[in-house]
C-alpha cells in the first residue's frame, strides 16, 4: 500500500513538472514569436488552416495567400524580388495535423507549434536511439539529448516552424513500427509522411519494395489504404483539392529541376559544366541506390535499417528543394554509427563516437556562421553531413549487416 501510493506521488510530481516544462517552454517561444512576425515555413500553413476553418475560404485560393502576403510584406508579394507567396502548398490532409493550430489567433499558435516541435525533437532522439539500440548511461543521455536539441539543424527547422521535424518523427515511428513488427501502424505512419514527400518519398519506395520482397504485405497495403481515405476524406471536405493542390505546386520555382539543390551546390566546383556533372552525379546516387535496395532482402532488419538510413542520406543530397533542416532526419543514422564506434573499440570507441557528435555539432554551428549571408544560409550547408554519413555507413557496413561471430573476431 505504501509503495503505490510513493509510486502514485512520484508520477504526480513527474506530470506537474513536466507541465511546468512545457509551460515555460510555450511561454518562451510565445515570446520569441511576438518579437519576429516575419516569414516562416509555419505561418503560409498555419494561414491556409486558419482561412479555412474559421471563414470557409479555400486554402489554395489565391486570396487565401493574399492574407499570408500581407501579413510579412503589407502588400503582395513581389515574385520579381524571390518573395515568397505564401502558398499552402501540401496536401488537404496536412490539416490532421495543422487544424488545431488554425483555431488560434498566430502568435499564440506559433508558440504551441514551436512547442510541438521541440517535443517532436525530444521523442525523436530518444525513438533513434532505441531503434538503433543505442544504450546509454545518463550522463551520456543527457548529452546526446542536448545534443540533438540544440544543433544547428533541430535549431532551424524550430525556428522556421517547419513541418520537418514531425515528418522525420513519422519516419522514425515508421521503422521503428517495421522493427517490431507493427505492420499496419507502420504503413500508415508512412502515409502520413507523404504530408512532406522530398523528405520521404525514396524512402517509401524502398519500403514498398522490401516489404512485397519480405512477404510483409500488411506495410504496403495499410499505406496505400491509409493514403486512399486521407484523400477521399478531403475530396468530401474540399471537393477538387488535388487539382487545387498540384497547381500551386507548378508555381514553386524549382519544382520542375529533377537534380538535387545539394548535388547542384556540389557541381559549382566546375560552374562550365555545373548541369552536366550534377546529372551524372545524381544518376550515380540513384543507381547505387536502386542496387542497395535490391541487396537489402529478406527479413533481416539490420541490414534493412542500413538501407534505410543510406537512402535518408542519398535524399538529402538529390532530392530537388531540399532544405538544410531536413538533416535532423539523419540524426539517428549518427547515432548508429557512434554505436558502432562504441562495441567495436570499446574505450576508444566512446572517445571516438564523443569526437564525432561533438565534431558534427561545433561544425555545422561554425560553417553556418562562416558561411551566412546575413541571416540567410549557405547551400553549402546540405553537403558535408550527408557525405561524412555516407562515408561512415559504408565503413561500418560489415559490422551492422554482418555482425562478425566471436570465431571470426579471434581468427
Amino acid at each position: 500500500m505504501e509503495k503505490n501510493r510513493t509510486i502514485l506521488i512520484n508520477l504526480i510530481l513527474f506530470v506537474i513538472v513536466l507541465m511546468l516544462i512545457i509551460a515555460g517552454l510555450t511561454w518562451a517561444n510565445y515570446s520569441f514569436a511576438i518579437a519576429n512576425t516575419g516569414s516562416n515555413d509555419f505561418l503560409p500553413r498555419w494561414n491556409g488552416a486558419h482561412e479555412w476553418l474559421l471563414n470557409g475560404n479555400n486554402p489554395y485560393a489565391r486570396a487565401t495567400s493574399l492574407v499570408a502576403e500581407k501579413m510579412v510584406y503589407g502588400r503582395h508579394a513581389r515574385l520579381l524580388h524571390g518573395e515568397d507567396q505564401m502558398n499552402f502548398s501540401y496536401p488537404i490532409y496536412a490539416m490532421v495535423i495543422y487544424a488545431p493550430f488554425g483555431l488560434l489567433d498566430y502568435p499564440l499558435a506559433r508558440a504551441f507549434w514551436m512547442t510541438a516541435l521541440e517535443i517532436s525533437i525530444f521523442l525523436l532522439v530518444l525513438l533513434g536511439l532505441r531503434l538503433v539500440e543505442w544504450k546509454l548511461r545518463w550522463k551520456s543521455l543527457a548529452w546526446v539529448i542536448i545534443f540533438g536539441m540544440t544543433w544547428y539543424f533541430s535549431l532551424r527547422a524550430i525556428m522556421e516552424g517547419s513541418f520537418t521535424a514531425v515528418s522525420v518523427l513519422l519516419i522514425i515511428g515508421t521503422l521503428l513500427c517495421i522493427k517490431t513488427k507493427h505492420d499496419l501502424l507502420a504503413g500508415t505512419l508512412m502515409a502520413f509522411a507523404t504530408i512532406k514527400p522530398q523528405l520521404s518519398y525514396l524512402l517509401i519506395l524502398f519500403i514498398i519494395l522490401w516489404s512485397i520482397r519480405s512477404n510483409r504485405h500488411k506495410i504496403w497495403l495499410s499505406f496505400i489504404l491509409t493514403l486512399i481515405i486521407m484523400i477521399g476524406m478531403g475530396l468530401i471536405m474540399l471537393p477538387g483539392w488535388p487539382i487545387s493542390w498540384l497547381k500551386q505546386l507548378m508555381k514553386i520555382p524549382g519544382i520542375y529541376e529533377w537534380k538535387g539543390t545539394a548535388v547542384l551546390t556540389l557541381a559549382k566546383a566546375m560552374p562550365g559544366i555545373q548541369q552536366q556533372t550534377a546529372t551524372i552525379i545524381s544518376i550515380i546516387l540513384y543507381s547505387y541506390l536502386v542496387f542497395e535496395w535490391f541487396r537489402a532482402k529478406g527479413n533481416d532488419f539490420n541490414a534493412f535499417l542500413w538501407t534505410a538510413f543510406v537512402t535518408l542520406i542519398i535524399t538529402n543530397l538529390v532530392a530537388a528543394m531540399t532544405e538544410s533542416q531536413h538533416q535532423v532526419v539523419l540524426m539517428p543514422a549518427i547515432f548508429l554509427v557512434s554505436k558502432v564506434l562504441v562495441d567495436r573499440l570499446g574505450l576508444l570507441g566512446r572517445w571516438s563516437a564523443l569526437l564525432l557528435i561533438s565534431t558534427i555539432f561545433t561544425g555545422t554551428w561554425t560553417l553556418f556562421l562562416l558561411t551566412r549571408h546575413g541571416n540567410q544560409e549557405s547551400h553549402i550547408m546540405l553537403i558535408p553531413l550527408p557525405v561524412i554519413l555516407l562515408i561512415g555507413c559504408w565503413w561500418i557496413r560489415w559490422w551492422v549487416v554482418k555482425p562478425p561471430t566471436r570465431f571470426q573476431e579471434l581468427g
